[in-house]
């Protein structure tokens, strides 16, 4: 699933009570420039880790836990082909028995 970085950030602000323009006097940015931030699907890992400091908050851990999904994801399928092959092995294997009696 892609993380949508700006939302995350624009709904904790939301959440916490957070006006933008404080955000971005604090982080040193004009107005318009936290608003982009806020419709952005990415960010700088320097910007984020500014604002996760501003915010006492970590924002890194969405990127953490979406990377863990997948990998878990990936486990899960890659379990299930290598089942499947062991079973076609074992299918071919019988095939060759029997042919070659």
């Amino acid at each position: 699933m892609a993380i949508h970085i700006g939302s995350i950030i624009h709904n904790y602000c939301r959440t916490h009570n957070v006006r933008p323009i404080d955000l971005s006097r604090k982080l040193q940015i004009n107005s318009s420039s936290m608003y982009k931030i806020f419709r952005g699907a990415s960010i700088s890992t320097r910007m984020l880790q500014n604002i996760s400091v501003v915010l006492k908050h970590d924002f890194f851990q969405y990127f953490t836990e979406s990377l863990e999904e997948n990998i878990y994801k990936k486990h899960e399928q890659l379990t299930k082909d290598f089942e499947t092959l062991q079973r076609e092995n074992e299918l071919l294997m019988k095939i060759l028995k029997v042919t070659k009696d």
